[in-house]
């Protein structure tokens, strides 16, 4: 089955969407560019959420992201201008892909495969700083679990939001 043209919300005019409960990953088209969508609830199997996923979601209010969740990734909520909360269920702050994360030097790739996955994680990287672009950090609420607030006040990918709480 091709999910990523089966869960597709970018022409919906749907203001709530969730991705469905047996797929595990968001794409980066499932949500992008959509100007009507509210609220985003994602299914707390949820492992993974693709680059761009919520681009230029300019309506975009609130959004969860479930516990096994454990990385931003490059414009994740770039543009989204409307974002007032965040939740995210993981008690440990959700960083960017470390930079030794493809560590492989060019001779030890084996195939094409391994060195496209190698050039995008190292593009992840290197745009991790337009995760948040367009978001304002004064006006959106961070909600995460309890115990947890002073770990993302001072997680180098969360400390310039200003509302940080319990969930």
């Amino acid at each position: 089955m091709n999910w990523k043209n089966k869960y597709s919300y970018r022409n919906k005019k749907d203001i709530k969407a969730t991705n469905p409960s047996n797929n595990p990953y968001v794409f980066e088209n499932m949500f992008r560019g959509n100007p009507y969508i509210k609220e985003v609830s994602l299914h707390k199997e949820t492992i993974y959420i693709e680059e761009e996923t919520f681009k230029d979601c300019t309506s975009l209010e609130k959004v969860n992201i479930p516990p096994m969740v454990k990385y931003l990734t490059s414009k994740m909520f770039y543009g989204c201008t409307s974002l007032r909360e965040i939740i995210v269920e993981n008690p440990i702050p959700l960083k960017y892909y470390p930079e030794h994360f493809c560590g492989m030097a060019d001779g030890e790739l084996d195939n094409d495969t391994d060195l496209l996955y190698c050039v995008r994680i190292k593009r992840l990287f290197t745009e991790q700083g337009k995760c948040f672009e367009g978001v304002d950090k004064k006006k959106c609420i961070i909600r995460v679990p309890k115990g947890s607030v002073e770990l993302y006040k001072e997680a180098k990918e969360w400390k310039e939001f200003e509302n940080i709480v319990e969930i």
